[in-house]
């Protein structure tokens, strides 16, 4: 069964996690582990945002403090016409 992110031959990076502890209905640590575990194959790389997700390693994952620092990283991973999903909690 493929994923459910499907490659498109140009690289593909996730942004995922939360900015703030605080933020209203914050990510379970445990539920991105798991989804990292099952998808992490479908991108090429993974960046966590937020202190909780600190714990969470793999090969493609890196770890950002914040949604700026997060979308910096994924440009420097990243060129013209790839791919960046950015999910990530925050207040606005």
């Amino acid at each position: 069964m493929p994923g459910i992110l499907q490659k498109t031959g140009n690289r593909l990076v996730l942004a995922l996690g939360e900015e703030a502890k605080q933020v209203c209905e914050g990510l379970d640590p445990g539920d991105v582990s798991t989804f990292t575990i099952e998808h992490g194959n479908d991108v090429d790389d993974i960046i966590l945002v937020g202190e909780r997700m600190e714990g969470i390693s793999g090969n493609n994952i890196h770890h950002a403090d914040s949604l700026g620092s997060a979308i910096e990283m994924a440009e420097s991973l990243t060129k013209e016409n790839d791919i960046i999903i950015s999910c990530i909690k925050c207040f606005r």
